[in-house]
C-alpha cells in the first residue's frame, strides 16, 4: 500500500470543501487561547555562544507568532549544561593571573 501525503492548506481545503471545517475566527484566540503549530526552531539565547534551539509555533488561527518565547524556552535556558559550563570556564579564567 503506498502512503499519500497533502499540505496541510490543501488538508483545510478539503475539509471545508466537505463542511467539515469552521471559519477561523481570531477572536477565537483571546477568549480560549491559540492554537499552536511548531513552524521551526530558533536559538534559545541560553548564553553567549550556546547552540541550544527553542521551537517556534504559530496560531493556525490568528496567524500570531511566538518566536520561541514560551514554556519549552524558559526550561531549555534553565537546563542548559552548555550556559554551565561556559560560566564555569569564565570563573576559572577570571581566577588565572594573566601575564
Amino acid at each position: 500500500m503506498s502512503e499519500v501525503t497533502i499540505s496541510e492548506a490543501e488538508y483545510l481545503r478539503l475539509k471545508a470543501k466537505a463542511g467539515e471545517l469552521k471559519a477561523p475566527n481570531p477572536t477565537q484566540c483571546r477568549e480560549s487561547g491559540h492554537v499552536w503549530k511548531f513552524v521551526g526552531g530558533a536559538n534559545a539565547g541560553c548564553c553567549e555562544d550556546c547552540a541550544c534551539s527553542a521551537s517556534v509555533n504559530q496560531c493556525i488561527v490568528c496567524g500570531a507568532c511566538d518566536y520561541g518565547e514560551n514554556e519549552e524556552t524558559s526550561d531549555i535556558i534553565a537546563n542548559c549544561a552548555d550556559r554551565e559550563e561556559m560560566e564555569y570556564q569564565r570563573s576559572v579564567e577570571a581566577q588565572e593571573p594573566h601575564p
